[in-house]
């Protein structure tokens, strides 16, 4: 059985935050599951070093383009740039599905930034179990930024999203791991 989460948020995250994230994403690594995330900055950084640092790592990076993003050293680490068709899959379903209506008007590079958001969700096919951020939402519950079309995709598929700057769902989300941890859980 594919077990396989998203992490990923915004690119200004605390030290607390970016700890948070990288213990999580170790504890999910040694228990087996395997990230999916987009190789940027802050919250992508935070996961993609945790899922370095822990037993089986396993790690899918979609970035929009070749050499985005400082690569993290880590043998099981596999980077992803979407080609021309899955550019336009994702371009379709964020259209069709009223995630980004205006996605015609974006830049190429903000097209191709959220075309990989796309595939942070469903990967080659599989659809991710649940996905972990870090964002400031807003008063909808909805995340700002670029972390907004990830979201609102796994939203789109009933993929639970849990936001570790909401108390809620952080505590939410550290206990199911926990529970993995422990045993508690059998996937």
């Amino acid at each position: 059985m594919n077990k396989i989460y998203t992490g990923i948020g915004s690119r200004d995250v605390t030290e607390e935050e970016f700890s948070m994230m990288t213990h999580l994403a170790v504890t999910l690594g040694d228990v087996g599951f395997t990230l999916r995330s987009g190789g940027a900055k802050g919250a992508d950084t935070a996961f993609e070093l945790g899922c370095a640092e822990s037993v089986g790592g396993l790690a899918e990076i979609y970035i929009p383009w070749k050499g985005f993003g400082k690569k993290i050293l880590n043998p099981n680490s596999k980077r992803f740039v979407p080609s021309e068709s899955r550019f336009e899959d994702a371009k379709k379903y964020l259209l069709e599905n009223e995630i980004i209506p205006w996605f015609e008007r974006m830049s190429q590079g903000a097209q191709k930034l959220h075309a990989r958001d796309y595939y942070q969700c469903v990967g080659m096919g599989v659809v991710s179990d649940f996905m972990i951020y870090c964002a400031e939402d807003d008063k909808n519950g909805v995340p700002k930024g670029g972390t907004r079309t990830a979201i609102l995709l796994a939203r789109s598929l009933g993929v639970p999203t849990y936001n570790i700057r909401n108390e809620i769902q952080c505590d939410q989300i550290y206990d199911y791991v926990y529970k993995l941890k422990c045993g508690d859980i059998k996937l």
